[in-house]
């Protein structure tokens, strides 16, 4: 009897993890987040942030859109260079994302969006 009870709880535990899961996977959006690093920022910290973001995020494009001007100074900034990253993940992947920006001395601003499917 103590088995079946056992084999019947554990089954109990499965299908509560498969509801978690589940819901877990209806809760994924498509995002796209621009950064904008100091334009002294070297390649290794580039690098590094890459590669931070990788570990933290499922990422579909990363890319470097290179060094622009800023429409008005930012922290004494009038140059920036962009970093566009697409991802799809929940609002917990953004907050993950966001944390490793706001540890980054050299990102000056970002912003993260949700995309809408068309």
């Amino acid at each position: 009897m103590k088995k079946i009870e056992k084999i019947n709880n554990r089954i109990d535990e499965l299908k509560k993890e498969i509801l978690k899961l589940n819901e877990e996977l209806t809760n994924i959006k498509s995002f796209e987040s621009i950064a904008i690093f100091k334009t002294t920022t070297i390649l290794k910290d580039f690098s590094e942030f890459e590669k931070n973001v990788k570990e933290a995020i499922d990422i579909n494009i990363f890319e470097n859109l290179g060094e622009k001007k800023l429409a008005y100074t930012i922290k004494q900034q009038n140059e920036g260079c962009y970093i566009k990253i697409e991802f799809e993940g929940t609002e917990k992947d953004v907050e993950e994302l966001e944390k490793i920006y706001k540890s980054n001395k050299n990102i000056i601003k970002f912003i993260t969006i949700r995309c809408e499917d068309y």
